[in-house]
């Protein structure tokens, strides 16, 4: 970490951080089916987020007065995503 103290950083500077420090490492895991846990890294989270940003920049642009986006769906990794990702672009998700 780059020494920024915890609880003074965002989601997203948490993440790119982690991602940079060690990519490898397990951000959450889920089921794929019954028998098998599918490991997710930050690494791939961060990417997600970033991509996810890039499609909110081009699609609604940045936000200056922290303007809501609203999601519905499903509460699973999209969400913590697209909130990450709005959190980078300057909106907040309701």
């Amino acid at each position: 970490m780059n020494g920024i103290a915890y609880g003074k950083r965002t989601i997203p500077s948490a993440i790119d951080e982690l991602a940079q420090a060690c990519p490898t490492r397990t951000w959450v895991s889920f089921a794929t089916d019954y028998q098998r846990l599918r490991d997710v890294s930050f690494q791939t989270c961060a990417h997600a987020v970033n991509q996810t940003c890039w499609w909110l920049k081009r699609t609604l642009g940045t936000s200056e007065t922290f303007d809501t986006v609203a999601y519905i769906g499903p509460n699973d990794l999209r969400y913590l995503i697209l909130f990450s990702a709005a959190v980078k672009c300057g909106y907040k998700v309701l």
